[in-house]
């Protein structure tokens, strides 16, 4: 789970909430059965169907159709060691990041085999209906179930369900994964705030989040993952041999330090971790290996499933077609839309009129990313993407 406060919120469930603090203690038991379970066969990439349940009652909570691809091209980086983030990954590290070889994808039919977006909306009179939970135990999330003002679940054995509805304000709270042991199956799934679906310009303390990862944790708990900390010191940790023990979660960016508690050097970069989003980089082999064997205990159906794909055909060629800049005039957060292939690098330049070079970075061209140019005096900058032998320049106004 992920959390930006540090919160207790008690639920009688096998689920995990992206935060600083669990909605209730997993099941030990399962973290037990799970320690011997290496039974990967050998397998092709596993391409995951998903759906996304929009469920908004303000009209900014209907996040668009490119923040949901944004959100997809960040999960593919990441689950396939495309970002490039792992650049900064140190080096006492690096061996062990890991290509998860799972891909995801926007379902293109629907259970009753009826063409889809893989995108869902409604609209709900129930306020804040992310956080808002029935008061019987078991709970029910009210986004969840149509009668509860939500929407009911896609087949769970076949599809990723992910909700997308408005958290309560400061509650804290940015999403929340079910594990896969859950058994209330009409509730198997993610729900989120739809401030941190995708990359996008969020102009508060809560940016740090802005860059799609919450839903790359998530994902990680839907397949099994735990925090780094289980168990503090304990051998029995996360289940993971290969990642360090911690005594406690870290925040923000604080990069290769010693954890005193536990005598160990921890992996801060890590996507299970709660560090910001533009700070996390890896998942582990040993992280690779649990997932797996969760998947075939747990998740089986998964493997197996024949749902076809939404896959948006994207030009291989950098073209003043394929780039949106807005807004402009801008003064805090610039928002950059490309649409070419996400396997291709892009590298994006910022210069001022002296032609000074103020910001650059190499990425794959996710479709959204976020500029924070706040910090900038007004005046005209240009802004240079550059993609193989392809090079626009695009004047920007800082007001």
């Amino acid at each position: 789970m992920r959390l930006f406060n540090l919160l207790v919120f008690f639920l009688c469930a096998s689920i995990s909430i992206y935060a600083q603090q669990d909605w209730c203690t997993p099941d030990r038991g399962e973290l037990t059965d799970l320690n011997n379970l290496h039974t990967i066969k050998p397998r092709m990439v596993l391409t995951i169907p998903v759906v996304f349940h929009i469920v908004w009652h303000d009209s900014i909570d209907n996040i668009s159709d490119e923040r949901i691809q944004s959100q997809i091209d960040v999960l593919n980086t990441d689950y396939r060691k495309l970002n490039s983030d792992l650049a900064f990954v140190p080096d006492l590290f690096k061996h062990l990041s890991a290509d998860m070889e799972i891909e995801f994808c926007l379902a293109s039919v629907d259970p009753n085999g009826q063409p889809s977006t893989g995108i869902t909306r409604i609209y709900t009179d129930i306020k804040d209906i992310g956080t808002l939970n029935t008061p019987s135990i078991p709970s029910r999330a009210f986004i969840k179930h149509a009668n509860l003002g939500g929407v009911d679940s896609w087949d769970y054995e076949k599809y990723l369900n992910i909700w997308v509805g408005k958290f309560q304000d400061n509650s804290g709270y940015l999403g929340q994964s079910s594990f896969p042991w859950y058994v209330d199956k009409s509730e198997d799934g993610i729900r989120i705030d739809p401030k941190y679906v995708g990359i996008n310009c969020i102009n508060t303390t809560k940016k740090k989040y802005s860059y799609g990862r919450t839903l790359t944790h998530e994902i990680g708990h839907y397949l099994g993952l735990y925090h780094p900390w289980e168990n503090k010191c304990s051998a029995a940790g996360d289940q993971v041999d290969d990642t360090p023990s911690q005594s406690s979660y870290y925040t923000g960016c604080p990069g290769l330090i010693y954890d005193y508690g536990c005598l160990t050097v921890p992996i801060t970069m890590n996507f299970m971790q709660y560090s910001d989003d533009k700070c996390m980089a890896m998942f582990t082999e040993g992280q690779k290996t649990r997932v797996w064997d969760i998947l075939q205990n747990y998740r089986p159906a998964l493997l197996t499933q024949t749902i076809n794909c939404n896959f948006l055909s994207k030009d291989t060629i950098l073209s003043e077609s394929h780039i949106k800049i807005y807004p402009n005039p801008v003064n805090t957060c610039l928002t950059v839309e490309l649409s070419i292939e996400n396997q291709l690098e892009v590298q994006l330049e910022l210069w001022d009129i002296t032609g000074k070079l103020i910001y650059n970075e190499k990425m794959p061209s996710i479709a959204i990313r976020p500029l924070e140019i706040g910090y900038l005096p007004k005046g005209i900058y240009l802004l240079k993407i550059n993609s193989g032998n392809q090079s626009i320049t695009r004047k920007i106004i800082v007001i």
